[in-house]
């Protein structure tokens, strides 16, 4: 807004600060709605386990004990862990509460939040769809701004803000320090083994072209469609995986409850 008041292209700013604030909400609508259903199942599948360890099974003990024989190996330890959840459920909700707090506090340590990011970007499956996300949020952000007539290195101080990934961020204050040095940013993201040679290629031509503002907008709208489809490809590989995940976990239950 600063800019476009400088520049006496508010109305124009206000135009493209709409686009971006629109694109970027229906970039979280599109991850939002691809996790959700996996989420459901998981959390259905756990209060199912709950369920039958802590009101099922207790039903059946008496029933196992007026038997008077011995029991199988499986039954007497889903015994022991159904009395375990009902005596000792508050030593597991501290343990839980302990281990989220504990995990909330160094996320939110500049070392520990370094250190997960960094962990993130080594699981193979997750590291393709966070890069896609930050470069996309980051390249359209440096477009707004580039567009809104900033210069290049207070874009990239400004668009920095607005990244999750500390290791991202840490690479492009990099960045600031080589281009006020006089190289260009092309051959700051050439440099770099953090962002794909599609990337480095486009800012290239946009660079030579002069159509840098565009080239941003592109790469950015090419990742948001590359990480929709990676998001929904993936939630479909959970959902069955999910299911029958706990589908053992319930059908290995039922089966030590029938086993006497």
């Amino acid at each position: 807004v600063r800019s476009g008041e400088v520049g006496g292209n508010l109305e124009v700013t206000f135009k493209r600060l709409t686009d971006y604030v629109e694109k970027e909400e229906e970039f979280r609508n599109s991850v939002r709605a691809a996790l959700t259903y996996p989420a459901f199942v998981l959390s259905v599948g756990i209060l199912t386990v709950v369920v039958l360890l802590v009101f099922v099974i207790p039903r059946l003990v008496t029933m196992f004990e007026d038997m008077g024989q011995a029991l199988p190996l499986p039954t007497r330890m889903l015994i022991a862990s159904s009395g375990f959840l009902l005596s000792y459920w508050w030593l597991a909700a501290a343990v839980i509460f302990l281990a989220v707090f504990i995990f909330k506090r160094a996320s939110a340590k500049p070392q520990g939040k370094m250190y997960l990011d960094s962990l993130r970007l080594k699981i193979a499956v997750l590291k393709d769809i966070i890069l896609k996300t930050q470069i996309s949020r980051l390249m359209r952000t440096l477009s707004l701004l580039l567009s809104s007539g900033i210069p290049i290195v207070y874009a990239l101080e400004t668009a920095t803000v607005t990244l999750d990934n500390e290791i991202l961020k840490a690479e492009l204050k990099k960045f600031k320090d080589r281009i006020r040095e006089g190289e260009s940013f092309s051959k700051c993201l050439a440099d770099s083994k953090l962002f794909p040679v599609f990337v480095t290629n486009i800012v290239t031509v946009g660079e030579e072209s002069g159509t840098l503002e565009q080239s941003l907008l592109r790469i950015a709208d090419d990742y948001e469609r590359e990480v929709d489809r990676s998001l929904k490809v993936l939630t479909r590989l959970l959902e069955p995986l999910i299911i029958l995940a706990m589908g053992i976990v319930v059908g290995v239950i039922v089966r030590s409850m029938l086993l006497p």
